[in-house]
């Protein structure tokens, strides 16, 4: 009969805690390491997606601004028949090319060839063109003008488009004369000459095939600056709806390559803008965007495949090969992480952002990391071998009951873990530790924001002092009133009422993935977007904000009932840049944001009780969420201790939910007033509020903004100096 083989007890638990020790951290470590790779590329590509669409937005800001002020300029000058004024038009032109410092030239051209402009590059100045056969349309010169121009003698001007050599054909030509001006419109000289310049044949005017919106032209360059530019233009109507003319303006490309610039990706990553012809419109990198043909030295825009960088343009050709917005583009064994996001359908088809990272930008630090994080695993690894060998004569079933509590206590389950009987004393006191550590740590979860807990320990990162700049979205909530309410009840039943409300609200801030960053007093702090990356933080904050209020009506129901005082929740919420990251002190860290955008999300709750509002959010976070939800414009305030005003907005529903009439109808009244308070039209805006203070006599807004224009009107020496509308918050 053979001896069957049998070992120690100690032995045998040496060898399953070996074996179990090398199939645990193979594993982990693999598992590790493979889910790494896949959540940093995720993250990257989350990235890369996020940055992108940052961009376009800001480029469609950028290009649609002017397009949406010569559209509204042009709709204003045909139902107020201005065109039959020059100097108004003038006027109203330069006064546009004052707001839009990008610009370098806004113009209206007609059916009869006349053209008026203004204009900043390469001096200020404003223009017209009179046709031959037209000499004196409504757009045009008086006759006394007219004859003195043909009788001065003057040499041709810097601006001069007349190419003919043949001085006989200029009777047959137009007149164009310029009044060359300071910036702040007063004539320094003028000039008149012949030209055969007529705004007909230019594809801004010539191209029109739509007559109800904004048409965009092929980029060119500008014959003045010798860059790229495009030009917008918006066809002006008659009342039979016929063609009148054009109101056009030049936009160079130069000033859209500094923005790009401006947008730090990585130290190799490059965001661009093309047309559908594969041509460079903007670059983040201080680039020529223009070629000379070496035969005729003519000028042209920039190519994709001329720039210096051929993955770029490799990038983008996998792009259109394999029609995928986002992929990661593979370019002579390396990997570029790529986005190309098309503008919307205001800008010409085929107009696209472009953002390409190289992978090694991304991944390179994080894959060090993940090295030297296996290899001290490694190290540990072979080092507990020897521990394990040594525990194994004593300990056996209780240390591998202890092993796994410990994985639970790894893994945040706190509520799993349980004490472990044994008769050692030594594993006793360890079992005792570890229930009491779990319990603590549980209790600590409540303190700390779990997100923070679980990515320290999934990154194996030591909390440090310091932070980095984030675009974050920053959400304070308050009760209304009270200070006096805590004076009327119990501080034992105060406390548990507003427990029972900040537990309420916490809910639904943390069920719309928000940080509460803290309590002060019956006020919420929170944030969207750290410690983790989150898609439209705008949005996500916007929910919650609306969710509280709607929960609130339940809650003072129940309230009520129990004899408990009701209350009532403002709401301030603002998206912008801020220092995120641990303070505090090195044996005790605090994980916070801080900046001057808490500190208007802050001032945007308190100015709720001015506007008679429950939720204002600023102008930053109506951009972002403007799609999906329903926001009404209630003025451009000045915080204490700034010196820029800021557009607010209420917060009053999703958009898929309806809205009244009346409210829509309120919201476009109230706009249009306040165009006219900004250009301090003082009675046209008090006509119009006057009507709505009849229609909607609750609405305090309406009220505050008659008075302010009734004291300016009648005290017209305390409008500020260069005045943007702002109204000026006292109080914090």
């Amino acid at each position: 009969m053979l001896k069957r083989r049998v070992t120690s007890f100690h032995m045998g638990i040496i060898q399953v805690f070996v074996v179990l020790i090398l199939l645990v951290g193979v594993s982990f470590s693999f598992i590790f390491y493979d889910g790494s790779n896949q959540a940093v590329s995720q993250l990257a590509t989350q990235i890369t997606q996020t940055l992108s669409a940052k961009v376009r937005e800001k480029t469609e800001t950028f290009l649609g601004t002017p397009a949406a002020q010569i559209t509204s300029l042009g709709r204003t000058l045909e139902a107020s028949q201005l065109l039959q004024n020059r100097e108004a038009i003038w006027k109203a032109l330069w006064e546009e090319l004052k707001v839009l410092p990008y610009v370098d030239s806004i113009y209206i051209g007609d059916e009869d060839g006349g053209f008026l402009q203004s204009r900043r590059y390469p001096r200020y100045a404003t223009r017209l063109v009179s046709q031959a056969d037209n000499e004196i349309p409504d757009l045009h010169l008086t006759p006394e003008q007219i004859q003195q121009s043909q009788s001065e003698q003057l040499p041709p001007s810097e601006d001069s488009s007349l190419a003919s050599e043949d001085s006989s054909s200029a009777e047959d030509l137009a007149k164009q004369t310029w009044w060359y001006r300071d910036e702040e419109y007063q004539v320094l000289e003028t000039h008149t000459e012949a030209t055969d310049y007529d705004p007909r044949d230019h594809p801004w005017y010539e191209d029109i095939f739509d007559l109800h919106r904004i048409q965009w032209t092929d980029v060119y360059i500008f014959q003045t600056a010798k860059v790229p530019g495009l030009t917008a233009s918006f066809p002006m109507l008659t009342p039979e709806g016929e063609l009148a003319g054009v109101i056009g303006v030049d936009i160079p490309l130069r000033k859209l390559s500094e923005f790009f610039s401006e947008q730090y990706i990585s130290q190799n990553g490059r965001t661009f803008l093309i047309n559908g012809n594969g041509e460079v419109l903007a670059f983040s990198e201080d680039l020529p965007l223009v070629k000379e043909d070496p035969a005729n030295g003519e000028l042209s825009p920039l190519q994709l495949k001329d720039l210096p960088y051929s993955w770029i343009e490799q990038a983008y050709q996998q792009h259109i090969d394999l029609k995928q917005p986002t992929l990661i583009a593979e370019v002579q064994g390396q990997h570029y992480y790529s986005v190309f996001q098309p503008l919307s359908g205001q800008f010409p088809l085929g107009w696209m952002v472009g953002v390409v990272i190289p992978e090694n930008d991304l991944l390179g630090p994080i894959n060090e990391t993940l090295e030297k994080a296996l290899l001290l695993t490694l190290v540990i690894l072979v080092g507990s071998l020897f521990v394990v060998y040594w525990l194994g004569r004593r300990l056996s079933r209780p240390i591998m009951q202890l092993a796994k509590e410990t994985e639970n206590i790894k893994d945040l389950q706190f509520e799993q873990v349980h004490r472990v009987d044994s008769g050692f004393q030594e594993v006793q006191v360890l079992s005792e530790s570890l229930f009491s550590a779990a319990k603590g740590l549980q209790s600590f979860k409540k303190y700390v924001p779990a997100d923070v807990v679980r990515q320290l320990v999934l990154t194996g990162d030591e909390a440090k002092l310091g932070g980095k700049k984030e675009e974050l979205t920053i959400l304070f909530t308050d009760i209304a009133g009270f200070t006096t309410l805590s004076e009327t009840m119990e501080p034992d039943a105060l406390m548990l009422h507003l427990s029972d409300y900040l537990d309420q609200l916490s809910q639904v801030i943390m069920k719309e993935r928000g940080t509460i960053d803290k309590y002060i007093g019956d006020a919420i702090m929170a944030f969207w977007g750290a410690p983790v990356a989150l898609p439209n933080t705008p949005a996500l904050a916007c929910q919650a904000a609306l969710q509280c209020q709607r929960i609130l009506p339940t809650l003072n129901k129940t309230w009520r009932q129990e004899g408990k005082p009701m209350l009532q929740t403002r709401i301030g919420i603002h998206t912008g840049e801020v220092i995120v990251g641990n303070v505090g002190s090195e044996s005790r860290l605090n994980y916070t944001i801080i900046g001057d955008s808490v500190n208007l999300a802050s001032r945007l709750e308190s100015a709720n009780r001015i506007y008679k509002t429950s939720i204002l959010i600023s102008e930053q976070t109506y951009l972002a969420v403007r799609d999906d939800f329903h926001c009404r414009f209630l003025d451009i305030i000045t915080v204490k201790g700034k010196r820029t005003g800021v557009k607010v907005y209420e917060l009053v529903a999703q958009s898929k939910d309806l809205v009244s009439t009346s409210f829509l109808n309120l919201q476009t009244q109230y706009e249009h007033a306040f165009e006219h308070y900004l250009e301090q039209k003082w009675q046209e805006a008090q006509t119009l509020l006057q009507a709505l203070i009849k229609q909607y006599p609750h609405e305090p807004v309406v009220e505050m903004l008659m008075q302010r224009c009734q004291h300016f009107e009648a005290h017209p020496e305390q409008v500020p100096e260069n005045w943007d509308g702002s109204h000026v918050l006292q109080e914090k």
